[in-house]
């Protein structure tokens, strides 16, 4: 049945409440590992539009990325490489 002009779409939003977060995407040379291990996700974790994380390789990532994959559930799944010392 058709409802004229309406359209629908879905959309998933992964939100994270940590305080302190930047404004903007800073670097400071940091970078993470997937390890695997989160289901569907076995190969590649997907954070966002923007973040395609392959299992077993090197990506780097900007401060509030890092502290998302670090100081949440997914933290147990990342080798976390690098800290604020140099920006």
């Amino acid at each position: 049945m058709k409802i004229g002009h309406i359209n629908f779409f879905s959309a998933t939003y992964r939100l994270f409440k940590l305080p302190g977060l930047e404004s903007h995407c800073e670097d400071y040379g940091q970078a993470v590992i997937y390890k695997g291990g989160i289901n569907h996700h076995e190969m590649m974790f997907s954070l966002d539009a923007h973040h395609h994380i392959l299992k077993g390789k090197m990506f780097p990532v900007c401060e509030n990325t890092y502290r998302m994959l670090n100081e949440s559930r997914f933290s147990q799944y990342f080798d976390l490489f690098g800290n604020t010392d140099t920006h």
